[in-house]
């Protein structure tokens, strides 16, 4: 093929209008677009994706000249070496942040100068949707052979290219099944004229040893691959290699990894960011050594940096491997997509992004509210959003419409705010921990709703009902998903708020919960039952008055009636996997209504539910469409965990749908026997309710009394806890009051500090570890797992009585049955040389919780056969905590 001509652009850059070429693979439309994006209003925070210099012009100070006026200056960069060419660090240091892509460039970074706390990582982010590789065609790319390797990459040494070419010719030979396919372009800064890239290519071949025609086969890409096409090159490929000598990224390794491709990559530099032993094939490093001088006649910023050598022959038994072990290879590559769905999608990386974002905004301007009001209240909130379809934020809304209707002024933030003394109140929404040093700052009243404050407790339950489905998924199909399910269930978590949420509510002066369970569960918990409040939600029966909005509008648009609808953000906490899965075999549509979601690992997992019934998938539907879902649908489930999105079904209600709900207080509090219930956790349950529902007549008498109040109800609640918390601050001495949050603070941090340090302890230094663990029980008695922690510490230091309490002490103050809890009493027990009593503590432990997994079953058949021989622990042999994947 020949080379690919550069794509011509022309535009505004550093503030003059310039036409030039680029010698990178890059559409003409997308560089274009990206030049004219330059051009920005001042106001903002200006990101400049760009490297601070090129030895004699410091880019980001000129950037920041032709772009006055913007409210923060931010460097979004990476290197690829152990160090940073001269000036960088100078130039990085003059920004107002710097951002990189992973943890080995904020570490090379801090080593050569840079100030760490300007140093932020924000891993790059990729869209799930542009890669799928059940839904991919290959690209044709010569004659297809028994096994293709394929590698992407600039033509430059840093790429590793001659050891990948050294490697594969060394390795294998012409006559066996395989082919190296190739894509490659010639890269900026190269000087001079230079033959095409496979004349140099040909030229290597000949100077180590070996006849271009004589080789296994190379199919060589010099032509450009446009980016709608190169997941049907990587599906036209069975595995990635690059032995790159440095990467600040490594985007070809991504995009192969969504593309379900194992990937052999070097075990040095930044793509160790999301590249690992399970998910990869690494390659070991000869050593750390100076860049080439070909990289440094070509780009001098490479001098006197180091860089890694990659081991040729560790690189030629891995592609030996993984040619010949093609199964355990494939199995690598559903894990690793698994990894970058989980980790680093567009969405991760924008969370990110935006959390910078209002961190440097709110650095510079302080919050200002009205000031004509009787009442001055900020809304924080995590949120970055109101009102969406099924989405907790709704209560957010609601309250700062009817708070604003009452003559209170209202405003929100989604960042933290240092100056709020312009206000008279703060009320966070959603609960996090890592709020609390916030919390401690404020001289004023703070008010909490929790938003399903017993959401944590489920999310165990939740992602072990998602595991299950994609061991389903990585095995072809639903063969023993009903067992595992069934297994998963009987692990059910007790109800109740985690431990460490709980320092949340105490450093509150009021909580405002809008479930009756919800509230009676925090009151348990919380030094001072009578701050915690319950107000009750209610339907939005005003908003719709007035409407022509009727159930034809939704039926005509999408062409579907007499349907199951499910209206939440599609995510594990509100388990729409598990509805499909139940209703799988019913010839009955399910419409699932979202705003977000659907690009995601979860979002993929419920699109690939083969069901036989149609499946409707809508997003971003208008508020009409919403309300015309509502009334067309024959029953509207919620079976999502911790009472999530249950204001859903509310609206639902009042739209007189027949509606299914999860069991539990909240739910009951507001539709008594006017609703379906079902435990999250059951498919045949969630089947049954849902076809009783869907089979019954609508009734709006469902609604129940909730939905009739509207909200005022909790309207008048807030405000009465706002007023009477207002009048306590105005008799109170409110520096003496603000110290003693701040000291209830300290003790936050302290907890999370020696908790994190006792888990290392107890790995690392168990004597020290029971030392520490029980000190913090003297003071957190009811903290479950510190007696788990010192448990599993006395057990490596033999002392098997004592681990014995602590662990049935666990279970006792946790309330809770898990396998490897009581494998470690067993083993306490056999330590002990109480053989009958070990035998007993390991039958009820399979009583009660079932053994799920090859390693279960290895450590329970160790065990029965140590306790049938009466073998004792010998002096020597090594105990420790059962592995965690029990």
């Amino acid at each position: 093929m020949s080379e690919a001509t550069p794509p011509a652009f022309s535009g505004y850059v550093d503030g003059y209008f310039r036409e030039f070429d680029m010698r990178t693979p890059l559409d003409r439309h997308t560089a274009q677009r990206l030049i004219d994006l330059g051009r920005l209003k001042s106001g903002g925070v200006y990101v400049i994706h760009h490297p601070p210099t090129n030895l004699s012009r410091d880019f980001y100070q000129e950037f920041r000249c032709v772009n006055p006026g913007m409210r923060a200056y931010v460097g979004y960069t990476a290197f690829e070496t152990d160090g940073l060419p001269p000036g960088w660090a100078e130039s990085c240091n003059r920004m107002d942040e710097i951002w990189v892509p992973s943890r080995f460039n904020l570490e090379t970074f801090a080593r050569a100068g840079v100030d760490r706390e300007l140093l932020h990582v924000v891993p790059h982010g990729f869209r799930p949707r542009d890669y799928r590789p059940s839904m991919t065609t290959p690209l044709t790319v010569g004659e297809a052979k028994g096994f293709n390797f394929l590698s992407i990459f600039e033509w430059t040494p840093r790429k590793g290219w001659d050891a990948l070419i050294r490697a594969y010719v060394e390795e294998f030979s012409r006559d066996e099944d395989v082919r190296l396919i190739i894509r490659s372009y010639q890269g900026g800064g190269v000087i001079g004229d230079v033959p095409p890239v496979h004349v140099q290519l040909a030229q290597f071949l000949r100077d180590i040893g070996h006849d271009p025609d004589e080789i296994p086969r190379i199919d060589f890409i010099d032509a450009m691959v446009p980016s709608d096409l190169m997941p049907s090159l990587y599906k036209a490929a069975d595995c990635f290699v690059l032995p790159t000598r440095g990467e600040g990224w490594g985007i070809p390794f991504t995009e192969s990894m969504l593309m379900e491709l194992p990937v052999i990559a070097t075990r040095w530099s930044g793509h160790l960011e999301f590249m690992n032993d399970s998910n990869s094939y690494l390659v070991d490093v000869d050593g750390i050594v100076p860049v080439g001088e070909d990289q440094v006649r070509t780009n001098p910023l490479y001098g006197g940096q180091n860089w890694a050598e990659p081991s040729v022959g560790h690189l030629r038994e891995l592609m030996r491997h993984v040619f010949e072990h093609r199964d355990e290879a494939a199995q690598v590559g559903k894990r690793a997509r698994t990894h970058i769905l989980n980790n680093f999608t567009h969405v991760h990386a924008a969370a990110i992004i935006l959390e910078r974002k209002r961190a440097l905004l709110s650095r510079r301007v302080h919050a200002v509210p009205r000031q004509d009001a009787p009442h001055r209240v900020l809304f924080r909130s995590n949120v970055a959003g109101l009102g969406g379809a099924g989405d907790a934020s709704v209560i957010l809304a609601r309250l700062k419409e009817g708070l604003e209707a009452k003559g209170i002024a209202v405003d929100l933030a989604f960042s933290p705010q240092e100056d709020i003394s312009a206000y008279d109140l703060v009320h966070y929404f959603t609960m996090d921990w890592q709020w609390v040093p916030e919390v401690a700052a404020q001289k004023v009243p703070v008010v909490l709703t929790p938003v399903c404050g017993d959401c944590g407790a489920h999310v165990g339950m939740a992602m072990q009902t998602v595991a299950a489905f994609q061991a389903a998924e990585s095995e072809g199909g639903k063969a023993g998903l009903d067992d595992a399910l069934r297994e998963t269930a009987a692990r059910r978590c007790p109800e109740g708020v985690p431990w460490a949420m709980r320092f949340c509510f105490d450093c509150m002066d009021a909580v405002l919960s809008f479930g009756d369970g919800e509230g009676r569960m925090i009151r348990s918990v919380v030094g001072a039952p009578s701050t915690v409040h319950v107000a009750r939600m209610g339907g939005d029966s005003a908003d719709s008055e007035g409407k022509d909005t009727d159930a034809s509008l939704f039926v005509r648009t999408h062409g579907v009636k007499d349907f199951v609808l499910c209206v939440t953000p599609v995510g594990m906490m509100h388990n729409q996997l598990m509805l499909l899965h139940a209703l799988r075999d019913d010839d009955i549509s399910v419409v699932v209504l979202t705003e977000r979601g659907l690009q995601t690992f979860y979002g993929d997992l419920c699109m690939k539910i083969r069901r036989v019934g149609p499946t409707f998938f809508v997003e971003n539907a208008s508020p009409e469409m919403l309300e015309s879902a509502r009334m067309a649908a024959k029953v509207c489930v919620m079976p999502g965990w911790g009472g999530s999105a249950l204001h859903s079904v509310i609206e639902a209600a009042r739209c007189g749908c027949n509606i299914v709900v999860s069991d539990g207080d909240d739910a009951r509090g507001y539709f008594a026997d006017n609703a379906w219930y079902c435990h999250p956790d059951d498919a045949q349950a969630i089947r049954r309710v849902v076809l009783d529902a869907y089979s019954a007549p609508r009734d709006a008498r469902r609604a129940g009394e909730c939905v009739l109040s509207g909200w005022n109800e909790a309207i008048d609640t807030t405000i009465a806890v706002y007023e009477n918390l207002l009048r306590q601050w105005s008799s109170m001495d409110v520096e003496t009051h603000v110290r003693k949050r701040e000291a209830r603070v300290a003790e936050v941090r302290s907890y999370f500090l020696v908790k994190n340090s006792l888990r290392r302890l107890t790995r690392n230094d168990p004597p020290r570890a029971v030392q520490v663990a029980r000190e913090m029980i003297r003071k957190y008695p009811q903290d479950a797992e510190l007696h788990e922690l010192l448990g599993s510490a006395l057990l490596q230091t033999r002392n098997f009585d004592e681990a014995a309490d602590a662990l049935r002490r666990t279970m006792e103050v946790g309330g809770v049955d898990r396998l490897d809890l009581h494998l470690m009493l067993c083993l306490s027990l056999i330590g002990q040389e109480r053989f009958e009593d070990a035998g007993d503590a390991l039958r009820e432990g399979l009583r009660r919780v079932p053994v799920t997994s090859d390693t279960e079953r290895s450590i329970v058949a160790e065990y029965q056969d140590r306790i049938a021989r009466r073998e004792k622990l010998a002096a020597q042999e090594l105990v420790g905590s059962i592995p965690a994947s029990c």
